[in-house]
């Protein structure tokens, strides 16, 4: 397991314990569950459509697409980016990491 929660790049943190991380996770587990049923024996492809699962319930966009102002931007708390987030690469890639390494024994 990850312990209490990890420290990804940028300070941005993952704490398991948050209620909105394990609302947010819950959600990625319903859609990551529909995703590996849908594909049957192919394990290869059940992991692909796994992660384009949890990627589709990220809300975050990029900075370079323009800066929205309402958006999280300079948080370190992965949920708040994972749910109405707004990240240069380094940051979008710290949401993904978040939001797959819960699900990495599958």
């Amino acid at each position: 397991g990850f312990g209490d929660g990890i420290a990804l790049e940028d300070g941005v943190r993952a704490v398991w314990s948050n209620t909105l991380l394990k609302a947010r996770l819950c959600e990625m587990a319903c859609a990551i569950g529909q995703a590996v049923s849908r594909a049957g024996e192919d394990w290869a492809q059940a992991q692909r459509q796994a992660v384009l699962a949890v990627r589709r319930h990220l809300n975050v966009t990029c900075l370079y697409d323009g800066v929205d102002r309402h958006r999280f931007a300079r948080s370190s708390e992965v949920e708040k980016l994972m749910t109405y987030g707004c990240c240069h690469c380094h940051g979008l890639t710290a949401v993904m990491a978040a939001s797959l390494a819960p699900f990495s024994d599958l």
